[in-house]
């Protein structure tokens, strides 16, 4: 399972669509780091920064998945 997208409030971030690895790296800050596995977030929009618009939706749903996400081996 991939996480690639997300809703918060009445916005959507990321894409139902598998990014390559190339546009997934021009995405990151830093560079030098491996890419994260299963993650495959890609988002022009995406802007979390306190006091920006959408802030404190990001930020619960942020919170939320920390939280309450966990990962079982089948």
């Amino acid at each position: 399972m991939d996480f690639r997208m997300f809703s918060a409030g009445l916005r959507t971030y990321g894409s139902s669509e598998r990014q390559s690895d190339s546009v997934l790296l021009s995405h990151q800050f830093d560079r030098d780091k491996e890419l994260v596995p299963n993650v495959n977030f890609a988002s022009q929009e995406f802007e979390f920064i306190k006091g920006s618009q959408n802030y404190e939706k990001i930020e619960a749903i942020m919170l939320n998945l920390a939280l309450n996400h966990s990962v079982l081996p089948t």
